[in-house]
């Protein structure tokens, strides 16, 4: 895979498919699904200055670390294709949880 750094203020992540399955039993069809909004942090930028935040912190630290993994806004971030892998690039902002 090509080596892909998120700059500041951006996480790059691979993207969990889950197999979905409605209550009968069925299997819900690829095309059919919602956007996936988790997935693992491959790389995580560097920390960005805020110009927006409130003195005297205006210097913004990657809230995650590589291999957590994360539920992010669904419909946020762009797609990028490495090496035949999907992979999203986020913003900070756009994370919403980690799980523990």
């Amino acid at each position: 895979m090509a080596k892909l750094k998120p700059l500041a203020g951006y996480v790059l992540i691979e993207p969990m498919d889950e197999q979905e399955t409605t209550a009968s039993g069925l299997v819900m069809p690829e095309k059919a699904k919602e956007k996936p909004g988790k997935g693992k942090v491959i790389a995580c930028g560097e920390k960005y200055h805020d110009f927006s935040a409130a003195f005297p912190t205006p210097f913004v630290n990657c809230p995650v670390k590589k291999n957590d993994i994360v539920i992010y806004h669904k419909w946020s971030g762009n797609e990028i294709n490495n090496d035949n892998k999907n992979v999203v690039l986020v913003k900070f902002a756009d994370l919403q949880a980690v799980y523990e």
